[in-house]
């Protein structure tokens, strides 16, 4: 759906829009983008969580520090 609107939104461009009136894409490209928002959201929260629960599981300070790295380094990996 994303390629299609931004297709279209560029052979918008070319057509004269008077002052008073503006072109916008709503529908279901527009609850795609709020369902993308809240799901990015959700991942973040979702990591915020499991860290704070394995940083309640371990009291060494060393531990956290390598766990969290880990929290952070595991998601990331497929793209470094």
């Amino acid at each position: 759906m994303g390629a299609v609107i931004r297709d279209a939104a560029e052979g918008l461009r070319s057509v004269p829009v008077p002052q008073q009136f503006s072109i916008a894409f709503a529908g279901d490209y527009e609850e795609q983008q709020k369902a993308f928002r809240e799901l990015l959201l959700s991942i973040i929260l979702s990591l915020v969580l499991v860290y704070m629960v394995m940083a309640c599981q371990y009291e060494r300070c060393e531990t956290r520090l390598s766990s969290c790295s880990r929290c952070a380094g595991g998601p990331l990996g497929p793209w470094s």
